[in-house]
């Protein structure tokens, strides 16, 4: 049985994760290695990891957040 995931932006709810190697010199010195959404511009060194069959359910929740957030700041 296969244990496959995905990484998914908690931002947008992409899955188009890349790693960023902006600061290579970083890198070699030890710091963690941050991922980028390539959809949203996202960046941070932790990202959702993710079944491929629960994307969907993720994205519709990230949605729903960020939809319940904008009314709260109305």
């Amino acid at each position: 049985m296969e244990n496959k995931r995905v990484l998914l932006c908690p931002n947008c709810g992409s899955t188009e994760v890349k790693r960023d190697n902006s600061n290579l010199a970083a890198i070699r010195f030890g710091a963690p290695i941050w991922m980028k959404c390539q959809a949203c511009g996202f960046k941070s060194p932790a990202f959702l990891e993710v079944k491929p069959e629960e994307v969907e359910k993720i994205r519709e929740e990230i949605k729903n957040a960020i939809k319940e957030e904008q009314d709260l700041n109305q």
